[in-house]
């Protein structure tokens, strides 16, 4: 199994339709037979265009797409995708500040960037699949409540041979090893260095409650203000970081403790980023991008010099800025020690 993260999920639609198209492109010429889109469980970005160019660029006609994760309180019913018993565009996903979601109903939310007919199937009817895979390129949204109905969607599908282009999320990504009779290979334990450096570049709810939890059971914290993260670019754009973050972080790391590095606690601290943005003449559409890049250096520089550091890191774009400011492209999954949680290692 090969992952690709194109990192789509903040461009206009266009961009993304073309590096998934080039995507499966690659893979067909590498003699790959089975292509997934992994999207957001909370409809976040670009799904329509991506979709589309799934299924024009794998010369499919049928393309299933399952975006529930009940695992994570994800389910989709009649069409519409709920988050903890909330529509998801009345969630806190819904009021994302890069991409909000600004309708729960799923085939409009892919009708709003491509053409192609969107129908709707229940996860236990008989889904008249042969009838709507002899006919022209169409994408089937399935509901499902329960991992038991990803189970049965996948077994169904397989059954019918219409697992060669699907779509969804990671609950149905699940299903998929069994269903496509991929072979597992035995874990790898991997024995990390017992200090963490917790990074958490994420606003998301959760995850803030997440790092309050660690902080009330005595994990030191460092709240890192604009004015220090977004600080005057050096000659190769880089973060100098002039000021006395660093001496604080290699302070309380020579200690031995756990660390957290947060950018914001709240609406309070993003607006503070807004604002200082401003003030710098910077756009605001912008600051995530500075922010995960920023965090990205001061990351990479501290892991430089403290290779006995274990980095948990909270927020996808800020993952990939540490992973660019090491020169490690590639991840190697290792083992999930908890529902969602994969210890990996950076190659």
């Amino acid at each position: 199994v090969v992952v690709l993260d194109l990192e789509t999920r903040h461009l206009c639609a266009a961009e993304p339709a073309v590096r998934v198209r080039r995507a499966v492109l690659l893979g067909q010429r590498k003699g790959v037979e089975s292509f997934y889109k992994k999207t957001d469980s909370t409809l976040r970005g670009n799904i329509g265009s991506e979709l589309a160019a799934l299924i024009e660029a794998a010369g499919g006609s049928f393309l299933s797409f399952v975006p529930a994760y009940p695992k994570n309180g994800r389910i989709t019913v009649a069409g519409r995708q709920y988050v903890d018993g909330v529509p998801v565009h009345l969630s806190h996903y819904g009021r994302d500040p890069q991409n909000p979601v600004h309708s729960s109903y799923v085939p409009e939310i892919i009708a709003g960037q491509t053409s192609i007919p969107v129908h709707l199937a229940a996860s236990r009817d008989g889904m008249q699949l042969e009838g709507l895979k002899q006919a022209k390129s169409r994408i089937v949204v399935f509901d499902a409540r329960s991992d038991e109905d990803l189970r049965l969607i996948a077994e169904r599908l397989k059954r019918r041979g219409l697992l060669r282009v699907t779509a969804g999320c990671a609950g149905f990504a699940e299903h998929l090893p069994a269903a496509l009779d991929l072979k597992r290979q035995a874990v790898t334990k991997l024995v990390c260095p017992s200090q963490l450096l917790i990074v958490c570049g994420s606003t998301n709810r959760i995850s803030l409650e997440q790092i309050e939890a660690a902080v009330q059971g005595g994990v030191e914290r460092i709240n890192i203000p604009p004015g220090e993260l977004l600080d005057r670019p050096g000659k190769h754009g880089e973060v100098l970081f002039e000021g006395s973050l660093l001496p604080r972080i290699e302070g309380l790391l020579s200690s031995g403790g756990d660390l957290i590095l947060q950018t914001a606690r709240g609406d309070e601290d993003i607006n503070r980023f807004y604002r200082f943005a401003r003030e710098q003449g910077l756009q605001a559409q912008a600051v995530p991008r500075l922010v995960a890049r920023a965090m990205g250096d001061l990351v990479g520089r501290i892991l430089r010099f403290h290779g006995r550091l274990t980095p948990v890191v909270f927020g996808g774009d800020t993952a990939i800025a540490v992973m660019e400011t090491l020169g490690l492209p590639k991840v190697l999954p290792i083992e999930q020690i908890a529902h969602g949680i994969v210890v990996s290692r950076m190659i």
